[in-house]
């Protein structure tokens, strides 16, 4: 898979069918529109691809992260390739696509640019300056520019559209299994392992500590099943986790502080990344570090418990 990120680094490439959106989370909304480009494509010939953003265009336009994401940009690129996807069109809302008509965006971008033979869209896209551009929109300008437009309609969860809106708002509730199943992936936050005061190892619970990124999305303050990707290990290991300020020991800053069933190696200054299956309990202070340790007892058997029954994610709506 080959990234783009800009107009000036594309030449020569084949008729492509592409996907268009900023596809946080690539859920399962998402999927359906990318596969159906890839499917296109696979049928004609053609290359597959993908256009979106780096940063949300909320983001650019207020000058703050108002929308957080789902998924890194490295993540979110891995998705894409392990989907099928050829070439991925990524480039930054700030270069000119705040101005851009909705007739330059698919004569000079989608047909001059991509050499697009056809075009894949939510039923909610926009485009354009102001927005002002929608699928109607697109439909006429693919006619004009010698494009085919395939609109997707709306993807339905429990009788709710999936987005990543709505995945967000979940996640923030702790309700992250939930939002698993809308997301096709389990969520996860990653970080680098700090060097702490090693309380936990102390009562027998030694933990990997880091700082989440605060341009991700963070699930409600609580304790959670996890698993933990560790450098050196083929796969997932069970953990508990508690996202949140440790009140306990008086902490004030937001930490992901993890406990992996029988690991003892060293993580420090080590980057790991967490996936959150299931919500346990809100976070809470002890009065003792014994009371502490005795909860983190029956944590540890509710997050063994809930790894093995908690539903996979990506069950197709």
């Amino acid at each position: 898979m080959q990234i783009f990120g800009g107009k000036s680094q594309i030449h020569g490439l084949p008729s492509v069918s592409v996907a268009l959106g900023f596809f946080d989370g690539v859920h399962l909304g998402h999927r359906v529109l990318i596969e159906r480009s890839i499917s296109y494509a696979r049928k004609t010939g053609n290359a597959a691809a993908v256009f979106t953003f780096r940063d949300h265009p909320k983001n650019v336009i207020s000058g703050t992260t108002c929308v957080k994401r789902l998924l890194s940009e490295a993540d979110r690129n891995k998705i894409f390739e392990s989907l099928g996807i050829d070439y991925v069109f990524e480039f930054d809302f700030a270069d000119g696509f705040h101005e851009m008509s909705p007739d330059a965006f698919a004569g000079d971008l989608l047909c001059n640019t991509f050499g697009a033979s056809a075009v894949f869209c939510g039923y909610n896209f926009r485009f354009g300056a102001l927005a002002r551009g929608d699928a109607d929109t697109l439909r006429a300008l693919g006619v004009l520019y010698g494009f085919e437009v395939d609109v997707v309609d709306r993807v339905e969860v429990g009788g709710q559209p999936v987005s990543s809106t709505r995945i967000r708002a979940l996640i923030e509730k702790g309700k992250v299994c939930e939002a698993n199943r809308l997301l096709g992936e389990d969520f996860r936050l990653s970080g680098t392992v700090l060097h702490g005061n090693a309380r936990g190892r102390t009562i027998g619970f030694p933990t990997a500590n880091f700082k989440p990124d605060p341009v991700m999305v963070w699930p409600s303050y609580g304790v959670y099943a996890t698993t933990v990707s560790v450098p050196g290990t083929d796969k997932p290991l069970p953990a508990v986790t508690n996202f949140g300020t440790r009140p306990t020991v008086g902490g004030k800053e937001t930490l992901a502080e993890t406990h992996i069933f029988g690991y003892t190696d060293d993580l420090y200054g080590k980057e790991i990344v967490v996936t959150f299956c299931r919500h346990l309990r809100e976070e809470k202070k002890f009065d003792t570090f014994e009371a502490l340790k005795q909860q983190i007892e029956k944590d540890k058997a509710a997050a063994g418990a809930n790894l093995i029954v908690c539903p996979p994610s990506g069950s197709k709506p």
